[in-house]
């Protein structure tokens, strides 16, 4: 494992320099605890995804492909458990530090600014565990409630 993504959960290092492949990566069960508790989700039973790895002509790096995973949040309103599967697409860029300056500079001198960057490029590596980690974040619903309960109605004790 690179020593850079050692601190994350689900950490699957690729080399940036290989392109045109498919990966498979799935998260295994001390890598889902860790993510669920990172998130606080009561339970993450699984974590997977398939990638393919392309390049741009600007040697800007795309990922691109689908995540599914299966955990469940607590309901908002009662506490209770609420079993959510997702699957998902996900498309990141990532690009070394000399293009990415140069895509600031072009920015830069722009009226309208891009604010979605790519990614950089650490040591020549991409982490495709923490990039899907990334976009199950926002797949989260901020404010889970259980189907067909009506807050209004609950009895306060």
């Amino acid at each position: 494992m690179r020593a850079q993504f050692s601190h994350v959960e689900f950490s699957r290092p690729h080399n940036a320099s290989q392109l045109g492949v498919t990966v498979k990566i799935e998260a295994n069960v001390q890598e889902r605890d860790a993510v669920a508790k990172r998130l606080e989700l009561l339970s993450l039973s699984a974590l997977s995804a398939e990638l393919t790895i392309t390049a741009d002509s600007a040697g800007v790096v795309h990922v691109r492909g689908q995540f599914e995973a299966a955990f469940e949040q607590a309901c908002v309103v009662s506490l209770e458990p609420i079993l959510v599967k997702i699957d998902e697409e996900m498309a990141e860029r990532y690009a070394e530090q000399a293009i990415l300056q140069r895509l600031e500079k072009k920015n830069a001198t722009q009226e309208t600014e891009d604010d979605d960057l790519p990614e950089l490029i650490e040591d020549g590596f991409i982490d495709l565990g923490e990039a899907v980690v990334q976009n199950l974040i926002l797949s989260l619903d901020p404010y889970p409630r259980k189907a067909g309960l009506d807050y209004l109605n609950l009895e306060l004790e």
